[in-house]
């Protein structure tokens, strides 16, 4: 997978599609209480999307504009084995076979230094810090979660153990970025391989993050 150059060109601004999309991410509870730390950072974007997903389930949308929530935990106060980067999809995606689906992914605390390339995998490692060496208990997670069509079984499934590392690289503070999972298993042993391609801007509503 390429690197996620910086100086690309800007998507265009937020068009009429993402603001009605945002306005229904909007309209639902929180799922979390924001913090006031200095460092964080919980936003929500939208702009276009690729995905593909292909193995034991198919999925595939190109250019679709989407919400994609955006979580940064680093610098400011946030101690070092904390900081972390998540993105993910609040909104589930129609597919042709009557599913639904969304893609997000956790960076494992401790190892998000900012814009760059990582290598997700499951296990926790060692983070130096103030108080000295930590070992994450939880290393970096990704997933493609299903809802299956009307009476199908299982009526849902979640694809999120790495059977293989995800190559991911980021730039603007996640605004940007590129996640490939070779590998993404459910319980019931199948698989998928996801691409995810994201180029969004920030929800104009949203209250400036502190320290960011």
């Amino acid at each position: 997978m390429g690197a996620c150059a910086g100086d690309e060109p800007e998507p265009p601004g937020l068009s009429e599609h993402c603001e009605q999309e945002l306005e229904r991410v909007r309209a639902e509870p929180p799922a979390f209480t924001p913090h006031s730390v200095r460092g964080i950072d919980q936003r929500l974007e939208c702009g276009p999307v690729d995905i593909a997903a292909s193995g034991d389930y198919e999925a595939a949308v190109s250019g679709l504009e989407v919400v994609v929530s955006v979580d940064t935990f680093h610098g400011g106060d946030v101690p070092e084995q904390a900081r972390y980067l998540s993105a993910a999809m609040p909104l589930h995606l129609s597919a042709p076979d009557g599913s639904r689906f969304r893609v997000g992914f956790n960076v494992a605390p401790g190892t998000y230094r900012g814009d760059g390339a990582y290598e997700l995998t499951e296990e926790g490692i060692e983070v130096p810090g103030d108080v000295g060496t930590v070992r994450t208990p939880l290393g970096a997670n990704a997933f493609v979660e299903v809802i299956a069509p009307p009476g199908a079984e299982p009526p849902f499934v979640r694809f999120d153990q790495l059977g293989a590392p995800c190559r991911l690289n980021v730039s603007r503070a996640g605004s940007r970025g590129q996640l490939s999972c070779p590998e993404l298993r459910a319980e019931d042993g199948r698989t998928v391989r996801l691409d995810w391609t994201w180029r969004t801007h920030r929800d104009p509503q949203a209250t400036p993050a502190s320290g960011s």
